[in-house]
């Protein structure tokens, strides 16, 4: 069997089973060149967890730098194990309705954030639960509620509207939760036809981006959800073309990446603006006020300079301050606020 000798293969050697191009553990870990990269990538698109923890599976020795970052991972970890119990106590202790949203548990990873979605009426009551249990309220507007317990945030949605547009009635997700598990843990997760809908449109109109780990997340959900359904309630919601568009690139990038082994696509993955534009025409934007527009195009900027900074060491810098990151996080939700996004609304 061929192998696609460059960073990209490597990572997708280690993390999907599926990947048919494979590179050798002792390829990967013999090339420090590619060992680094590889690295960085599998870090920069959420799959640092699991791309390491594989690697050692199969006989990799971490480094001194690799075992602290390791460490810090599963410090991450356990944070993360007592968040998803703390969110679970919001049912079953004070039986207030919620789901996990945008959440990629199909594949092993340490998020750095958990979405979870209530009505609206119960958002300030999640909000001093959340804080009687020991987490601090960072940022609250009608774009972006956010509570960070050490270093994991939690952001609260009571919609999934964006450009002014309700892509997903907040009835609908709630009806759609199950009880699911990740790292053993339970709690309520989304239904797979409701999470591939939410995670496609988030991903374009969101932060006009696709990791590696959602891409291989969708790809897992492709194979399990019902596809004319998430059609039906698309068309039902007023943007099937966005959705079925948004399934296009999903499954081009697919075929084509794991066919042709001269194939190269980049990740995070970019959407691009003709697709962005197109998909917003879409849903209503000869509609939309001058306002509107003004801050569409604004966002698309805004988008873009955001990605390009992923990895560098600006990126890690601005991380590193907490300061410094609720600054910029606040500056991003007031361009989203001017085009139409709500997501915390009261």
């Amino acid at each position: 069997m061929q192998q696609r000798l460059d960073t990209l293969g490597a990572v997708l050697s280690a993390t999907d089973p599926e990947y048919p191009f494979k590179v050798s553990t002792e390829r990967i870990v013999n090339n420090d060149k590619l060992l680094h990269n590889s690295v960085k990538l599998a870090e920069t698109n959420g799959l640092y967890y699991i791309f390491v923890q594989n690697l050692r599976k199969n006989g990799f020795n971490l480094s001194g730098v690799h075992e602290a970052r390791m460490r810090a991972e599963m410090a991450n970890y356990s944070e993360y194990i007592e968040l998803l119990q703390i969110i679970d106590k919001l049912e079953n202790e004070h039986s207030i309705e919620y789901v996990v949203i945008k959440a990629s548990n199909k594949i092993p990873h340490i998020p750095r954030d958990i979405d979870i979605f209530v009505r609206a009426h119960d958002r300030d009551s999640v909000i001093e639960i959340l804080k009687d249990n020991h987490l601090n309220l960072v940022h609250e507007s009608v774009a972006e509620t956010s509570l960070i317990y050490r270093h994991i945030k939690v952001d609260i949605y009571t919609e999934i509207c964006y450009m002014g547009k309700e892509f997903i009635d907040g009835d609908y997700l709630l009806a759609s939760k199950r009880r699911d598990y990740q790292f053993d843990i339970e709690y309520n997760n989304l239904s797979d036809d409701v999470n591939l809908l939410l995670l496609l449109v988030h991903g374009l109109f969101g932060h006009r981006s696709m990791t590696l780990l959602d891409f291989l997340h969708i790809k897992l959900l492709l194979q399990s959800a019902d596809v004319s359904e998430c059609k039906d309630y698309a068309e039902s919601k007023g943007w099937k073309a966005t959705f079925e568009a948004l399934l296009k690139v999903m499954i081009d990038i697919e075929t084509r990446l794991y066919s042709d082994l001269d194939f190269r696509v980049s990740f995070p993955y970019i959407f691009n603006k003709p697709l962005v534009m197109r998909c917003v025409s879409d849903i209503g934007y000869h509609d939309m006020s001058f306002r509107q527009r003004f801050f569409i195009h604004l966002t698309l900027m805004q988008d873009r300079l955001l990605l390009a900074l992923v990895g560098t060491d600006l990126h890690h810098f601005v991380k590193s301050r907490q300061e410094l990151r609720r600054f910029v996080n606040s500056a991003s939700t007031i361009v989203k606020i001017g085009r139409g996004d709500t997501k915390s609304y009261k």
